[in-house]
């Protein structure tokens, strides 16, 4: 055939034939070159689904309306025959290419494959050359390489014009040495690149620890518009003579301008979690060495030790430290001193959270807990004594609120530092199941345990307990409900408008107080009927309201007075006629006796 070839940038007019394998082209009646030609192959333009499609209105419409169950079964057979030759086919295949990969025979896509994926190291590192399955090399070239994209769960390219941002691999192995290494990581931003995108990153030990096997490290990592790649350094520390592998994880968080994070990579959408194993290079040391910091971790110890110096070294000095206590003033040393005793005890007897994962700090923490409680127990019971009130009136008032101090604080430190108040209100109700499973529960059954042995029986008297309860339970009925409706109105259990937090913290002390009223009048009435156990309760509920309108009042007088008195001005009045109300109150109780 007669056709036109681009040569050089000449056009020319050649003669091509085919024959016996041989490809012969002559130009201006020329033996230009000639070559072997491979079989038969069908060209890029080529379309199997096309070629194969049914092409007569009656095969389009057995494809259409094709249904499984009207094959015959000899034909059913017949397909399935097929699918297990063509699994077994591809089983093979998947075979024959991983024992090319062992046994070093490998294919011209293997060893680019191969060499494409390889982790970057130093050159030292390369001298022992690791096998990497194929898989994960061919994974590992899936994420490194920005040019391909990530895809979901039906093979569609992720949507996200600004770029979605993942690390190039799942997990880094390092060889320690005794020398300190910087590991470049890095962090490919795929699927797009417009706009500058930000994320923050992180590390986190989980064996690993900071100051021993690795350096403590955050920051931002940044991508310009068009940039697709980011590096971060790691710093790892040297290993000392048998001591195991640990690993640690760097976490990207907070990404901004757009960009997301890979759904598929370890952490989801939240983050990204890349583990880092830091294997021991250097051979030797003693059997006893490694056993001991296989069992404890010896750079935990380390660690812990040198915050337990840290933390006496922070309870002496004034505002923690030696600056801080050389700017001190009079006030803070008078605090300083106040709690010094308490302080310098639970700082030398209470290592810090870094032994044995934090338990060796729960165990005696948990002891101190039960000292403190037993002290509080015995001075309540002493100051009811002195100040002639029942032991039942001192429990569910001074006894309840100095155990009860702590759970507050905790309370408060938890609805401030969470974004959630769940840990804040579970450690309310986690609490009191303690108090009443454990504190009541666990000695009862030994004290019952204790007499049964001795032949009587154990025995404790109610005394009030079911008006008690009764209480109790009306008032967390309201508080269950005040916590719904703020959910309701204003999405969140706690915080929301300067009012309503003033409303709700005043309802909550208000029913706080009513309970500790009430259970003083059922204490020194014991022998009240029912009915009037009632109808004082039900007289309970029109005194709250007046105290909830009496605090709107002085709320909406504050307010006001704010515009014309200024507030330092209303609180001067305020408690001026607190005072004189109080005098009249005293002359009032005097003239009644």
């Amino acid at each position: 055939p007669r056709r036109k070839l681009q040569t050089h940038g000449a056009w020319a007019m050649g003669e091509t034939s085919f024959g016996d394998g041989l490809l012969r082209r002559r130009l201006d009646g020329r033996l230009l070159d000639s070559v072997s030609t491979p079989p038969f192959r069908k060209s890029s333009g080529y379309d199997e689904e096309a070629d194969n499609a049914p092409k007569t209105w009656l095969e389009k419409f057995k494809v259409e309306n094709f249904r499984e169950e009207d094959l015959d079964p000899e034909e059913k057979r017949r397909r399935e025959e097929e699918e297990k030759k063509r699994e077994a086919a591809r089983m093979a295949k998947e075979r024959e290419m991983g024992m090319n990969l062992k046994s070093g025979h490998l294919t011209r896509r293997q060893r680019i494959l191969r060499a494409c994926c390889r982790r970057r190291q130093d050159p030292a590192q390369l001298e022992e050359d690791v096998e990497v399955p194929l898989e994960e090399e061919e994974h590992n070239t899936y994420l490194s390489d920005p040019n391909i994209p990530l895809l979901d769960d039906d093979g569609n390219p992720l949507e996200n014009e600004y770029g979605i941002i993942t690390f190039s691999q799942h997990s880094v192995t390092i060889r320690a040495k005794n020398e300190v290494q910087n590991i470049p990581v890095e962090i490919v931003r795929k699927n797009g690149n417009e706009g500058k995108v930000t994320c923050t990153y992180r590390l986190e030990q989980l064996s690993a620890i900071p100051g021993f096997d690795y350096e403590e490290d955050e920051g931002e990592i940044q991508f310009r518009d068009g940039v697709q790649t980011a590096e971060i350094s790691l710093t790892i520390l040297p290993k000392k003579r048998g001591e195991r592998s640990d690993r640690f994880q760097v976490v990207l968080e907070e990404p901004t301008g757009g960009a997301e994070f890979n759904p598929d990579f370890d952490g989801g959408e939240e983050c990204q979690r890349l583990t880092i194993v830091v294997e021991n290079e250097i051979r030797g040391g003693s059997c006893f060495t490694a056993l001991i910091d296989a069992v404890v971790n010896l750079d935990e110890l380390r660690q812990g030790t040198s915050l337990w110096k840290a933390q006496i070294l922070e309870v002496i000095f004034v505002g923690g430290s030696k600056e801080e206590q050389d700017q001190a003033g009079a006030l803070d040393w008078l605090n300083h001193l106040i709690w010094l005793p308490w302080t310098l005890i639970f700082a030398l007897f209470t290592p810090p959270p870094a032994y044995l994962g934090g338990w060796v700090c729960f165990f005696i923490s948990l002891m101190h807990i039960a000292w403190l409680t037993i002290i509080i127990g015995d001075l309540a019971e002493l100051f009811g004594c002195v100040a002639n009130v029942d032991d039942n009136i001192t429990a569910i008032s001074f006894v309840a609120l100095g155990t009860s101090v702590p759970d507050l604080f905790a309370s408060m430190t938890a609805a401030r530092q969470d974004p959630t108040a769940d840990a804040s209100i579970v450690n309310v109700t986690g609490s009191n199941s303690v108090n009443v499973f454990l504190g009541i529960g666990m000695p009862w059954l030994l004290a019952s345990f204790y007499w049964y042995m001795q032949g009587t029986t154990f025995a404790v008297t109610s005394q009030g307990m079911s008006f008690s309860v009764l209480v109790f339970t009306c008032g967390a009925c309201v508080v269950l409900t005040v916590i719904q409706l703020r959910r309701w109105k204003f999405g969140g259990e706690l915080g929301g408008p300067v009012d309503a937090k003033a409303y709700s913290s005043f309802l909550l002390v208000i029913l706080w107080l009513s309970y500790i009223g009430l259970s003083v009048w059922k204490f020194e009435n014991m022998e009240a009927p029912l009915t009037q156990d009632l109808m004082v309760l039900g007289l309970c509920i029109p005194l709250v309201a007046v105290a909830l309108m009496i605090f709107a009042l002085i709320r909406f007088a504050l307010k006001v007075s704010k515009e014309y008195i200024g507030e330092e001005g209303f609180w001067g009045i305020f408690i001026a006629i607190g005072i004189v109300g109080l005098r009249f109150a005293i002359l009032f109780i005097f003239q009644w006796q």
